[in-house]
């Protein structure tokens, strides 16, 4: 259980403001996109047949050992209101701890990466709109690498099958960029070897 121990002082980046070439997905809608993506959208449709929201006891480490390193479980912490307060890090993968560091047990707003607690928390508000899975995409990696592209699944997670009281979510690095400037026949064609993988 999360207490107020947890409860930050947010910086200004919590705020709902514009952030730069970040945009919301359903997470249906950009499936194609992502080999790594439709992967874990397909393992939990199995867990759950459709027919309800994915709680923690579906997640089986050795089933997805091979993409845990880009994972991380998170908790959701509200407000008396219900609003969204902040967001708790459970476990993350041995990549995400490389790039943000040490996390687990602390709100999201600790990362030194300003802006990605913010898309995170965001990413967060829209899955709980949503009641569904959400990608979060991100024109540009870094600016060491404006190249790259990276896109984040957001599963929400309920123990009770009714309150979303947290998520897991899988970061995914690629060439957006590249993908979106194909012709429309190219792109077809990606997506078909994509899900010919999975």
């Amino acid at each position: 259980m999360i207490t107020k121990e947890y409860a930050p002082v947010f910086p200004p980046q919590r705020q709902n403001r514009t952030l730069e070439g970040f945009t919301l997905h359903d997470a249906n809608d950009v499936r194609g996109s992502a080999c790594d993506i439709n992967y874990f959208l397909t393992y939990f449709e199995a867990k759950t047949g459709n027919a309800r929201l994915p709680r923690r006891a579906d997640i089986v480490s050795a089933e997805i050992k091979h993409v845990l390193p880009n994972v991380a479980t998170f908790q959701l912490v509200f407000e008396a209101d219900g609003g969204l307060n902040d967001v708790v890090v459970l476990q993350m993968g041995s990549t995400l701890l490389d790039m943000y560091g040490e996390l687990t047990g602390k709100s999201i707003f600790k990362c030194t990466d300003h802006e990605v607690s913010a898309q995170l928390f965001r990413t967060c508000g829209y899955c709980l709109e949503k009641r569904a899975p959400v990608v979060s995409t991100m024109e540009t990696f870094s600016a060491e690498k404006p190249y790259l592209s990276a896109m984040v699944l957001l599963m929400p997670l309920s123990e009770d099958g009714k309150l979303i009281d947290g998520g897991i979510a899988y970061l995914s690095i690629s060439s957006w960029k590249l993908f979106s400037a194909l012709s429309p026949e190219s792109r077809t064609k990606a997506v078909y070897r994509c899900r010919s993988k999975t």
